[in-house]
């Protein structure tokens, strides 16, 4: 079908396919994989075969980046040499510049060192054996699902279908979309305000809270540490919204670090099915023995939850993204790669449906088989693209990274009080912990904030009295974590800005007795800020070793 057949003008079509691209359903592309390692060469000779006389130059110039690229990382080359190189690499960046035209650019390059925030400490075996409390880490993850507030998007979808569909009705996934993304999303949100799930999960958030607060004021508790009661737990979460409690597994992946009493301290939750933990299998020995195994794992869980999982066949971001080849099923994604196109699915084979039980929407195909989605190729689904966003929206495995002390000093925060102290919270007695010692500064302008050792000396001194604070090794930010219900209306577009500044919401370590790290955490809180977060380091900096571990709970079902 071409544009006579559908009587199109050029302009129309032009903006039909605009619209697909801000969608995500189609993709711009150079033909060149960004993960491949000839991609200057692919490039190149993209650029030759246009026939387009700029094009053609700067090809040429690729071509001898390319050598130059690999003369650079032969060790046999001395340092000038390489200075040399670099230089002529620096030049032929330039030109290309030049000939495209790039306005405004910065032609100041620099050399900056690489640091490196994940390794693998070889003496961490797979078959080694942990005595961690998992009934501890398991009520942990039922904490965490309760103030994940990835279920706002998912509720909200379900209110569009059942308010534009029948509830039995069978929907296109991509028709779906596109009816979606066209939607007045702000209007939504505030019909969510009286949505009979969104309230009952607002409110068991506030009961927990509450349950904070009375240990809290309780005078029988430690001053730095509150341990909240496996019994209370286990009652509260008997009474949970089905779109929470009413699923058949649970699938998760934690981070957390060992202290020297062998409790442990939870630093987030991260999705399951691998999604995490294929990141790291090819720094195995026996990586081929661990993929064949989780390979296995995954048909058992396919097998006892009458479910597929399928991968949506792009990877995007940073090269921290790159897996293998794990799950059996992949999803045709817009101008990417398919593993296997034997088992690959069109987006067209796909439709929505209600699910009868939480009475969230799935996806199914024509035969009635049920697939979950497990994108294997991103770490951050909010910053993808729309499309992609939305596919996300169908996996029951999220990452969550949540500041309890955060959301609650939101809504109970003692505004007479330049800092509000809150103590370490463990669960019961299974030695886990969800949370450190924090201290909130109210009232960020009363620290000193001059480069003087006397301003030194102040801050110091204000942090031990003022604060009660005998730390010298901190984390530090400035940005606090937020909860889309709690302390108000719904107001997810500031939710996800927050979001989306990762940067500041994760707490850095400082040493104060370092000048450097002095000067820096000076440098965060000479802005314009009302709040500041101080935490202390659990455990010492001398156990800085995280462990992920990754966890799959089939739970009984009537």
């Amino acid at each position: 079908m071409d544009s006579t057949t559908l009587n199109l003008k050029e302009d129309q079509i032009i903006n039909i396919l605009w619209k697909l691209f801000n969608s995500g359903i189609i993709c711009s592309t150079l033909k060149v994989d960004d993960l491949d390692n000839e991609k200057i060469i692919e490039l190149s000779a993209f650029l030759k075969e246009t026939h387009i006389k700029e094009y053609g130059e700067i090809s040429g110039l690729l071509e001898e980046i390319d050598y130059w690229i690999s003369e650079i990382s032969d060790s046999g080359v001395n340092i000038q040499i390489k200075k040399k190189i670099v230089d002529n690499i620096e030049e032929n960046v330039k030109e290309i510049i030049t000939i495209l035209e790039i306005p405004n650019y910065n032609f100041e390059i620099l050399n900056k060192n690489l640091l490196y925030e994940n390794s693998i400490v070889s003496s961490i075996h797979r078959k080694e054996k942990h005595n961690y409390n998992i009934e501890g880490i398991s009520m942990v993850a039922e904490i965490y699902r309760l103030f994940d507030d990835n279920i706002i998007e998912k509720i909200l979808f379900r209110n569009f279908f059942t308010s534009n569909y029948k509830a039995d009705q069978k929907v296109s996934a991509v028709d779906f979309f596109m009816k979606i993304d066209s939607a007045n999303f702000s209007e939504m949100y505030k019909i969510l305000e009286n949505d009979f799930d969104i309230k009952k999960i607002r409110k068991k958030r506030e009961i927990f809270f509450e349950y904070i607060n009375e240990l809290l004021n309780n005078g029988k508790n430690d001053y730095n540490e509150i341990s909240l009661s496996m019994e209370w737990l286990i009652k509260f979460f008997k009474d949970m919204p089905k779109v929470i409690s009413e699923n058949s597994e649970s699938k998760y992946s934690v981070y957390f670090q060992k202290m020297d009493d062998d409790s442990i301290i939870i630093n987030n939750l991260g999705p399951g099915m691998g999604r995490h933990f294929t990141r790291y299998i090819n720094d195995f020995k026996d990586k081929e023995e661990v993929i064949n195994t989780f390979k296995d794992h995954i048909k058992n869980i396919e097998n006892k939850i009458n479910r597929k999982f399928v991968d949506v066949n792009t990877t995007l971001g940073l090269n921290v993204n790159l897996h293998p080849h794990i799950l059996e099923n992949e999803l045709d994604y817009p101008n990417s790669f398919c593993w296997n196109e034997n088992q690959m699915l069109n987006l067209s084979e796909l439709f929505i449906i209600v699910n009868e039980s939480t009475k969230l929407l799935e996806l199914q195909n024509n035969q009635g088989i049920l697939y979950e989605i497990s994108p294997m190729g991103t770490l951050f689904p909010l910053l993808a693209p729309n499309f992609y966003k939305y596919l996300c929206s169908f996996s029951k495995s999220n990452g969550m990274e949540i500041s309890f002390w955060d959301r609650f000093h939101k809504v109970n925060k003692n505004n007479a009080l330049r800092v509000n102290h809150y103590p370490s919270i463990s669960i019961g007695r299974t030695a886990v912990y969800i949370e450190r010692e924090t201290w909130k500064i109210n009232k960020v302008s009363s620290i000193p904030k001059e480069d003087s050792y006397e301003d030194y000396l102040k801050l110091i001194n204000y942090l031990k009295h003022d604060c009660q604070m005998n730390e010298d090794q901190i984390f530090a930010k400035t940005l606090p974590d937020v909860d889309a219900l709690l302390g108000g209306e719904i107001n997810v577009s500031d939710w996800i800005s927050l979001l989306k500044k990762g940067k500041y919401r994760k707490p850095q370590f400082y040493d104060l007795n370092d000048y450097v790290d002095y000067k820096n955490f000076v440098s965060i809180y000479s802005k314009d800020i009302e709040e500041m977060t101080i935490q202390k380091v659990l455990p010492s900096n001398e156990k800085v070793v995280e462990y992920l571990m990754e966890f799959t709970e089939i739970h009984k079902t009537d």
